[in-house]
């Protein structure tokens, strides 16, 4: 691209393969005839002709000024193809990419290039524009066909003739001088974000060649390439690189063992965020812990691993138990936690699923991008131990009593040791919110037809609850004759359903409001009863019997 002044006031005209000259020009039409070039102008404040000292700040003179403020540059889907090639000519030596050349000169406040999905097919292209702008700190090069310099270890020598080397010319750049490798090395010194999106030639060999290019690099995006797993045996300069980095998304690239990934990745201590999501992950390697630590915290002993790991994804994976999220209990810095779509959950309501995991990681903050309250963490660990306390009493567990534990313990329990791997939780939950009941620990049944419970709904005038149901008919002609209603509920009903259900029960008029009371024999004695105020929540959460009433309360 070429800067040169126009005749019209006010304008900056860029031209891209100006020159006729063959070694400088890329592509031809069919003819083999030199496609005209593209010119883009840039247009700056217009003049104002009384006052000298605006007219600085239009034309050429105007765009140069605003440039150098810009920080960010955006071309995603702009037919930018090439820098600068060939031999320089005098007349274009102070355009030619070197350090602190033109771009430098125009843009020395730029910090982030995105370069996505433009026509740049080679490496040499891209360094040459990064050895212009040494301060560049985010590079974005995705959805680019992106070729390497052929390397002098790799495959080449006389078979690069006829098919076999247009198969290399398809991957590698062969035309670049093997000498130009320092280029590479010195042309991105400060780049620390990288993105490689969808980058049609990128593996893992080249990947790793790129990455020492870049000794300040810290975020590495190189989701949707299918990568497979990391390749062993990395030499100590890539170990070091791969432990410099605060972020790394592996999003949709082939994973399928982490045990080496993480055999690398687990000693920095810099590493935030990390992305696994959308890979066939079946098995989650075991954080290892100091030996001290295993003796007195057990499962939540923090790892050696990850210690300072914030944010995770696993979303789409193909874990089938919760050992992974039991490994989780490890990492005590984990604050974000993104893991659904996978076969442990299959069984499972988005509303179940998501209570188990808040039950099972008391320390992450935010699950699936959503932030977790007080008030649903309460409902979500207590929701837990009615969900398996049963299990645990059946499994030979029982409650022995106050004891040593946490600071506000309330009961120490005991349990199997097959229970225990599988609900390392629980102990605590029961500390923190006592031991559930035997009335309060019940299966869950899977059966519609066993989970149907008779509750008797009765409808309470909003002015006088002993009014009769005559009277209450005759004075408010909406509702029906009835204030008394049995009906046979299953308990996996959402409480929202059951109040369109009420309403078309009692006929209660759209504009009319009520809440549902309920009111066991059990609630009776201790008078007490149960508001239903969450429409999103089970009928069965609210641990009613056969029989108990539900009482609807219309607003006056």
């Amino acid at each position: 691209m070429l800067f040169q002044p126009t005749d019209s006031p006010g304008r900056l005209s860029a031209l891209m393969g100006a020159s006729l000259d063959p070694d400088s020009l890329e592509y031809c039409g069919m003819s083999n005839e030199s496609e005209r070039p593209i010119r883009i102008e840039l247009f700056t404040t217009p003049a104002n002709s009384q006052d000298p000292v605006q007219h600085r700040s239009c034309g050429p003179q105007g765009a140069e000024a605003v440039l150098k403020y810009l920080r960010t540059a955006t071309f995603t889907l702009v037919p930018v193809y090439r820098a600068l090639r060939g031999l320089p000519s005098p007349e274009k030596a102070s355009l030619w990419p070197q350090l602190g050349g033109t771009l430098g000169h125009y843009l020395p406040n730029l910090t982030e290039l995105d370069l996505s999905g433009c026509l740049v097919s080679r490496w040499k292209e891209v360094a040459e524009i990064g050895i212009q702008l040494p301060w560049l700190r985010s590079l974005n090069l995705s959805s680019n066909h992106l070729r390497l310099p052929l390397f002098l270890a790799s495959p080449s020598g006389g078979a690069e003739t006829g098919d076999a080397e247009q198969t290399l010319r398809v991957k590698y750049d062969l035309d670049t001088h093997p000498n130009d490798e320092k280029l590479f090395s010195q042309a991105f010194p400060n780049v620390c974000c990288l993105v490689l999106v969808r980058s049609l030639f990128l593996d893992w060999p080249g990947l790793l060649r790129i990455i020492k290019w870049m000794p300040s690099l810290k975020s590495l995006t190189v989701a949707y390439n299918q990568l497979g797993d990391l390749p062993t045996n990395l030499d100590v300069d890539t170990v070091h690189a791969f432990r410099r980095l605060v972020e790394l998304d592996l999003t949709a690239t082939g994973t399928n063992e982490l045990g080496y990934l993480f055999s690398i990745l687990g000693p920095s201590t810099v590493l935030d965020t990390l992305l696994l999501s959308q890979n066939p992950i079946a098995a989650f390697p075991e954080l290892p812990v100091s030996p001290e630590a295993v003796h007195s915290d057990g499962p939540f002993a923090p790892s050696i691993w990850f210690q300072a790991l914030t944010t995770l994804n696993m979303k789409s994976t193909a874990f089938t138990n919760w050992h992974p999220i039991k490994q989780l209990l490890r990492l005590h810095k984990l604050e974000q936690l993104t893991f659904s779509d996978c076969p442990v959950l299959e069984d499972l309501t988005i509303e179940t699923a998501r209570q188990e995991l808040i039950a099972r990681l008391p320390h992450v903050s935010c699950i699936n991008r959503i932030q977790v309250c007080p008030d649903e963490r309460r409902g979500a660990e207590l929701d837990y131990l009615k969900r398996y306390g049963a299990i645990w009493r059946s499994s030979g567990g029982a409650p022995t009593g106050t004891g040593p534990g946490l600071v506000d313990n309330k009961n120490v329990i005991t349990m199997s040791s097959d229970f225990a791997q599988e609900h390392p939780v629980f102990v605590k939950l029961c500390s923190k919110w006592g031991v559930p009941d035997d009335g309060e620990s019940k299966f869950i049944t899977r059966s519609l037809k066993e989970g149907l419970m008779n509750i008797t709904f009765v409808l309470e005038d909003p002015n006088n609850k002993d009014m009769s149901p005559t009277a209450l008919s005759s004075q408010s002609p909406q509702f029906v004759n009835q204030k008394e209603l049995t009906r046979r509920i299953p308990g996996r009903m959402t409480v929202g359903h059951l109040r369109m259900m009420v309403r078309r029960l009692f006929k209660i008029p759209a504009k009319s409001s009520f809440d549902l009371v309920a009111q066991g024999e059990r609630h009776h004695k201790i008078n007490t009863e149960v508001v239903l105020d969450s429409d999103t929540r089970e009928f069965g959460f609210y641990c009613l019997e056969d029989g108990d009433k539900i009482y609807v309360r219309i607003h006056a």
